[in-house]
């Protein structure tokens, strides 16, 4: 395994990077020696070393280091495929220059960025992809391998589920598409044009907590596409019953949850269950399921296992010595 990588602080560098057939590769379709570089050995660096075993091939695995380590690895492995499921770091020029390298992108043709799925998820697509890319020195801008399309729910499903679920069942098929096309002497990689119809991806910039926020008086699609897209990590900071909290765990209410009671105003917290409350939104309400604040505290302790459906939800304050209920909605310090 190797330990964290650093990058140089340096400007882009303008090259080629090497394919099957500028390596001369005479793998033919037999197992490949294959080093898959991640930031991190992850569900789906796990799934594709999986996979790529039980095909044959031999698989090494390194963590994204410092540069000498990196160069150390690829030369005891020799890989005739440098593979990255999961990399947020650039690969060094003198490994993606001598060595077919391909990165996994979450997105489609042409997407490019670290917020993939969040601007996806966010932005309401109905179709979205998982792309293989040649790695060169701008990140997710090298020559195209393969693609392939992936359906989003008409719900918005949260980022974990998206990426662990259809991207992921996605980006294995994909790899099964480039480890052959390794063994492929004539195959060229395809440049990215975005001039091409099929490239209907763009640069998108890492999404900041300016993009993720909401006001609880917007519609409930757009609050459940703000969490859904930040659930697990990094979550969405917001106000609710005067305080700073975080938001996860977003569904939507249903009439039969009391969300149109009385003549609440958007932001008030209609009703809890379970440990969820029911805050109430411009055209309806949304349950949420977790509300820790932004340092990691409990901010509304609730009494999790009694179902109350009434607007005046009572959370309760510890106190030192003896619990007392305090009526109406409470934060606790």
């Amino acid at each position: 395994m190797i330990p964290g990588l650093r990058t140089a602080d340096s400007p882009y560098l303008t090259g080629v990077a090497a394919t099957p057939a500028e390596m001369g590769n005479s793998a033919g379709t037999g197992p490949l020696r294959i080093l898959l570089l991640c930031s991190s050995f992850n569900g789906l660096c796990q799934r594709v070393w999986t996979e790529l075993c039980a095909a044959g091939h031999r698989v090494t695995v390194a963590l994204a280091a410092d540069e000498p380590t990196l160069l150390a690895a690829v030369r005891a492995v020799d890989p005739e495929l440098v593979l990255c499921p999961f990399l947020r770091q650039r690969v060094p020029e003198s490994v993606w220059r001598s060595r077919p390298t391909v990165v996994i992108h979450p997105g489609p043709k042409g997407d490019r960025g670290p917020s993939a799925l969040d601007w996806a998820i966010m932005t309401g697509q109905r179709t979205w992809g998982v792309t293989a890319v040649q790695a060169i020195d701008e990140l997710d801008a090298g020559p195209i391998w393969a693609s392939r399309d992936v359906p989003v729910d008409d719900d918005p499903p949260r980022k974990s589920a998206f990426y662990n679920g259809p991207i992921t069942d996605a980006a294995v098929r994909l790899v099964d598409e480039v480890v052959a096309k390794v063994g492929d002497p004539d195959f060229r990689p395809e440049p990215l044009d975005y001039g091409r119809p099929d490239v209907r991806g763009r640069l998108r910039s890492p999404a900041r907590p300016a993009d993720r926020a909401f006001a609880w008086s917007d519609p409930t699609d757009l609050i459940l596409r703000r969490i859904r897209a930040a659930d697990g990590s990094p979550g969405v900071i917001t106000s609710l019953c005067g305080l700073a909290v975080k938001v996860y765990d977003g569904h939507r209410g249903s009439r039969g949850d009391g969300q149109f009671t009385g003549f609440a105003g958007p932001g008030t917290v209609l009703a809890r269950r379970h440990g969820a409350v029911l805050v109430r939104t411009g055209d309806g309400a949304i349950w949420i399921g977790q509300t820790p604040r932004p340092d990691g505290r409990v901010a509304l302790e609730r009494e999790g296992a009694r179902d109350d459906r009434s607007a005046r939800s009572s959370f309760r304050r510890p106190h030192r010595g003896r619990r007392r209920r305090v009526p109406g909605d409470r934060l606790s310090p």
